[in-house]
Order: structure tokens, then sequence, then C-alpha cells
């Protein structure tokens, strides 16, 4: 039953990603946060300090610097899409119309 309601969840997010993307990813990201906080104060260990596991407070603190300069990482480069291909689409574009004008231009010189 529990597989059943993860594949319905799964499917419903899928079919409300095809409508609006930005909003699906928000609500993700929010239930992630929520789990993530139920779970940190069920161990009573901090934020991120149940995906440690059992090991001595230095290490702790260790893995948790690691693992939030991962998830940095993550999101610092999946919120800033590279503009260079689409830059280079308009600057060729443009380069190709101004193409186009000189060779009119010459034409109609030439006549």
């Amino acid at each position: 039953m529990k597989a059943f309601c993860y594949f319905a969840l799964l499917i419903a997010f899928m079919m409300f990603f095809q409508k609006d993307p930005t909003f699906t990813i928000i609500i993700i990201i929010a239930g992630v946060g929520v789990y993530l906080f139920f779970k940190a104060r069920k161990s009573k260990s901090g934020l991120l300090g149940f995906l440690s596991g059992k090991a001595d407070p230095q290490e702790n603190k260790i893995d948790d610097l690691i693992t939030l300069m991962v998830l940095n990482q993550l999101f610092n480069n999946s919120n800033h899409p590279s503009q260079e291909p689409v830059k280079d689409q308009r600057k060729e574009r443009q380069e190709e119309i101004d193409k186009v004008k000189r060779e009119v231009l010459d034409l109609l010189e030439s006549d």
C-alpha cells in the first residue's frame, strides 16, 4: 500500500510538473525541508545530524560541513542555468541578418 501511495504521488507530481515546473519544485523542496525538520527533531542531534550516524562530535561537525557545502554547490549550480548558448544563438542570428542586409544593399546599389 505504501508503494502504491508513493507511485500515485510520483504520477501526480509528474502531471503537475508539466503544467507548472517552478511550483512543483517549490513543493518538493518544502516537503524535503519538512521531512528533514521532523527527522532532526526525532534524532535530537541538529538539523542534518541524523545523516552522520553515531560518531564522535568532531567528525559530526566535519561531516555536517561537507554536507552543507555539497548542498550549497548543488543549489548554486541548479539555480543559474547557462545563458551562453542563447546569447550565442542571438549573436549568430544578428550576424546573419546583418549579412543579408549588406547583400541587399549591395544589390540595390549596383542597379
